[in-house]
């Protein structure tokens, strides 16, 4: 986001050349990720209309090729307006979309949940959390779907204000809690955590700058730190 506006761009992490550059009128923006060589899905917030009175904070899916927009679901639709933060300004502070299949995996940190909403027909499959029950969560980012060994939804979520990362899973129509890290790393507002291949940990700390790696028992396997905040890390 830059000046009022959000400027994406493709970059070549080879020749370090930009593909593509796209600048849109929105105000702030978290996240965008590629659906395709031409559409783009993005977290928009941040985006009240004083005309209208009502906020528009969103998700959009953009047709780079185009110009336009082509499918939007907005948070207005199926929360009250005391929901989250102000309304007239950071209400749903949504930082975080991803794609599942043809669905979204939303994170609206202010709102102190976790989405799955299906695109088709823009219901929301899966909820997990709800605004002020901080024991679930408590201003999370950055979900991540997985699947459990029984094939059941699992959300992986760095619990930011807990200071902890949480995995939950669904079945007989409630989460359950299956994985907990906080005191055995330390953490201080994790910003983001990805599961890798041979089953451990990838975890941004944000707080504490760094990254590092743990095992499913939270023991550290290696870490680094920056003198910068460290933000979002990258599934290697």
């Amino acid at each position: 986001t830059r000046r009022g506006t959000t400027l994406l761009y493709e970059l070549n992490t080879t020749t370090g050349e930009t593909v593509w550059t796209e600048e849109l009128p929105y105000t702030d923006t978290h996240d965008a990720d590629p659906l395709n060589e031409s559409h783009v899905v993005i977290a928009n917030m941040r985006n009240y209309d004083e005309a209208d009175e009502t906020n528009e904070d969103r998700i959009v899916v953009y047709d780079r090729v185009d110009d336009e927009v082509v499918w939007t679901w907005q948070f207005d639709d199926y929360y009250d307006r005391d929901v989250g933060g102000a309304y007239t300004d950071d209400w749903t502070h949504f930082n975080d979309v991803d794609r599942v299949g043809d669905d979204f995996l939303l994170s609206p940190r202010n709102f102190d949940q976790v989405l799955l909403v299906d695109r088709a027909t823009g219901e929301i499959e899966r909820r997990l959390g709800s605004d002020g029950d901080h024991d679930v969560l408590h201003e999370q980012h950055n979900p991540d779907y997985l699947r459990s060994d029984a094939g059941a939804d699992t959300f992986l979520v760095a619990d930011s204000e807990n200071d902890r990362l949480v995995e939950y899973e669904y079945g007989d129509g409630d989460w359950e809690r299956t994985w907990r890290l906080g005191t055995e790393a330390t953490l201080s507002w994790p910003r983001d955590a990805d599961r890798l291949r041979n089953g451990h940990t990838l975890v941004g700390d944000s707080k504490n700058h760094r990254v590092l790696e743990v095992t499913p028992r939270g023991e550290v396997v290696w870490e680094v730190y920056s003198p910068w905040l460290v933000y979002d890390v990258e599934r290697i």
